[in-house]
């Protein structure tokens, strides 16, 4: 499964995550690697909330913005009509060009998870988001485009770091509560 949806942030929060990242407010941390299969490919993470399998219940919230970024994931979730979540993960990604054409083809959990990916500016056309299935066969292209969500399964993916500019994504992995 994979639904792609434009629109998915509330245009109020959008500027709020905006200007919390124009303005310098919100850190993000350099990481050595996209995965851990490459030393190479290094991108900028601002942790929302912290993979559960590394950080215990009560240090999970990173952010110090986490309160706006809840009510953002909520909004979210509603677009692509998910009920309740248990979150894995969220943060947002900064890409840049750091002479890596991509980075290696990866699931975010060793685990079964649900991701939602939120472009969040109008990044390099070329900076796609590649979904395979568990073949590793391409299911769906994925071009940048700000405020497009993309959902999909536990599957296999990779994204193509930017050439020019700079590629901000947010992303949520979690596991659907049942209803």
């Amino acid at each position: 499964m994979i639904i792609e949806k434009n629109k998915v942030i509330h245009p109020n929060d959008l500027q709020i995550i905006n200007n919390l990242i124009i303005d310098k407010k919100v850190s993000f941390v350099f990481k050595g690697s996209s995965t851990v299969e490459n030393k190479k490919d290094f991108y900028f993470e601002h942790c929302i909330i912290e993979r559960k399998e590394i950080a215990d219940t009560k240090n999970r919230y990173q952010s110090i913005h986490y309160r706006n970024f809840l009510r953002v994931f909520n909004y979210v979730f509603s677009k692509f009509k998910i009920k309740e979540a248990e979150i894995y993960r969220a943060a947002i990604n900064l890409t840049v060009n750091n002479s890596v054409k991509k980075c290696p083809i990866h699931y975010d959990h060793n685990y079964e998870h649900k991701q939602i990916l939120i472009y969040l500016n109008d990044s390099d056309k070329n900076a796609k988001t590649v979904i395979l299935n568990k073949k590793n066969k391409k299911l769906k292209e994925i071009t940048p485009q700000k405020n497009k969500g993309v959902l999909f399964n536990y599957l296999p993916h990779y994204h193509f770091f930017p050439k020019k500019g700079y590629r901000l994504v947010m992303v949520i992995t979690f596991k659907e509560k049942e209803k």
